[in-house]
């Protein structure tokens, strides 16, 4: 799910994207959405299309939950990238309009069903990457604030999400028994 950057350096962008500063932030993204879209490919995912724009947008949209994590962390971390794109693709691949508010307007089912296409991917590249321990933390974040306690998710997407972390915690175990290769 997306974060609230308001304290983030970053959300100069949203006020600056016409100064060298905001520049140099909006060519970082896009830099960061073709890294992304690489990785995507290398999975057999498709491509995600979405600008510097929405992404900023979507990354300081108004939210329903309390998140720690500023704009600097996500674009600081190939996983959560990769969660957020999806994210973002798929809500306009479902017909949203990526603004400040579309988190809030966005019925739960669709949101979370969207969120849930991006865990997965997010999860497939850490995997690929052979980065166990970042899926291992991800699906703790899961199980605590999703599966623990989220008020939010609907009762219906309540198995999709217990599947996935089991489905994910096997398979990161599985990975983490391999040999190491050094």
């Amino acid at each position: 799910m997306p974060v609230l950057a308001t304290e983030d350096k970053c959300f100069k962008f949203l006020v600056t994207d016409n100064t060298a500063e905001g520049e140099l932030l909006s060519n970082e993204v896009n830099a960061k959405i073709i890294k992304v879209n690489e990785a995507l490919r290398q999975i057999g995912h498709r491509q995600v299309n979405v600008s510097a724009r929405e992404f900023h947008d979507y990354m300081t949209a108004e939210i329903f939950s309390d998140d720690p994590t500023t704009l600097r962390d996500v674009l600081g971390n190939e996983c959560i990238m990769i969660h957020e794109l999806v994210e973002i693709d798929e809500l306009k691949r479902i017909g949203r309009r990526i603004d400040k508010h579309v988190i809030m307007k966005t019925p739960k089912i669709p949101f979370y069903t969207a969120h849930f296409d991006a865990m997965e991917t997010e999860l497939k590249c850490a995997l690929q990457k052979g980065d166990t321990y970042w899926v291992k933390i991800r699906l703790r974040m899961h199980r605590e604030s999703v599966l623990g306690d989220d008020p939010n998710l609907p009762e219906e997407l309540r198995p999709r999400a217990q599947e996935m972390y089991e489905q994910y915690r096997r398979l990161a175990k599985q990975a983490s028994e391999k040999p190491a290769k050094l």
